[in-house]
């Protein structure tokens, strides 16, 4: 599941950024993709989740975008994946 996999990217960014605030805001990501994660796993209505967390992304941004590069990359996979389950 990407979702999954987007999440421990986030992780591992936070493990690899040198930028606090970065760090920070990777934390806060990682504090609202949680719940979507457990809404897809119970089968639980999911588009307000991905909403918010593109929100959440277009509002916000990381300074040093390297150590996170791979994790957005695979929030569009993610989302790609939950809306096709979505309308499954």
């Amino acid at each position: 599941m990407k979702l999954a996999l987007c999440i421990l990217a986030f992780d591992n960014g936070i493990s690899n950024s040198k930028n606090p605030e970065d760090r920070v805001l990777a934390a806060q990501y990682l504090t609202a993709l949680a719940p979507l994660l457990a809404r897809v796993v119970s089968n639980k209505e999911i588009k307000t989740g991905i909403d918010y967390i593109d929100r959440l992304f277009g509002q916000t941004w990381i300074v040093d975008l390297e150590p996170f590069k791979n994790a957005f990359d695979l929030w569009i996979e993610a989302k790609s994946e939950l809306q096709s389950i979505q309308t499954e």
